[in-house]
């Protein structure tokens, strides 16, 4: 069951890409039924009594049973040709990314790759959850990590027009004016915080961290059969390696 906490941003950034027709949801006839529900409780407070008005515990309590009771009733069904889309959208993001390099690629370029891998893990949760079982939670958070420093460095872009090939980070830093200073060194210490915390993990290496994201990629974006595991996780150590060479 996909409950709405999660569902209703799918929808939301569904709708964005105009595809809200390939959606479906029922929320009102979902309210109707709570209204039903409670018309029908068998145990009524008396309507026209002063007493009848329930204390702040009771009411609480009733919030927290009608939410509960709405998130396991409000489904929301995502249709197969939407699902389609992403994977060979993401495909292609990947591709433009592996061939050009992440220095190669504009910014809103990197933000879309972004975006897009966050929206179908959302609208396909429950899937890779049933594929990924006890590691789901894991995958997730490697993805999740790999997509973090896509994002930090995509914001440093956003900041300052510069040559990412030939620069490095103590350039990038010595070009940019006290205000944008003060912008950039939030995204690059908490990013560097976090390799670092990643890095305290025995089982962390470079090439390891590049095939646990492979191994995410294989069963997310549709490579038409064009690329293998091998190939993509090559390439990933490729990008990895800049990303970590701007933010350790």
């Amino acid at each position: 069951m996909y409950r709405t906490d999660r569902g209703s941003r799918c929808t939301d950034e569904v709708e964005l890409l105009g595809l809200t027709e390939q959606l479906v949801e029922d929320v009102s006839d979902n309210g109707r039924r709570q209204q039903s529900r409670q018309a029908n409780s068998s145990e009524p407070g008396p309507v026209d009594s002063p007493d009848a008005t329930p204390s702040p515990e009771q009411t609480h309590d009733d919030k927290v049973e009608s939410r509960a009771g709405s998130e396991e009733e409000e489904v929301i069904s995502v249709s197969p040709a939407l699902i389609t889309f992403y994977r060979k959208d993401l495909a292609s993001k990947l591709n433009d990314l592996f061939d050009n390099g992440v220095h190669e690629l504009a910014v809103d370029q990197l933000k879309e790759l972004v975006d897009r891998f966050r929206k179908l893990w959302l609208c396909k949760a429950p899937y890779f959850e049933s594929l990924f079982g006890g590691s789901f939670n894991d995958k997730h958070g490697i993805l999740e990590n790999w997509l973090q420093s896509i994002d930090a460095f995509a914001d440093l872009r956003s900041m300052a027009d510069f040559d990412a090939r030939t620069t490095t980070r103590a350039e990038f830093v010595r070009t940019l004016s006290a205000s944008t200073l003060k912008r950039a060194r939030p995204v690059v210490l908490r990013m560097r915080a976090k390799i670092s915390r990643w890095r305290r993990n025995e089982n962390f290496s470079k090439k390891r961290f590049a095939r646990d994201v492979a191994d995410v990629l294989i069963v997310m974006a549709d490579w038409a059969g064009m690329m293998g595991r091998d190939g993509r996780q090559e390439l990933l150590t490729e990008v990895n390696q800049f990303l970590f060479a701007w933010f350790e």
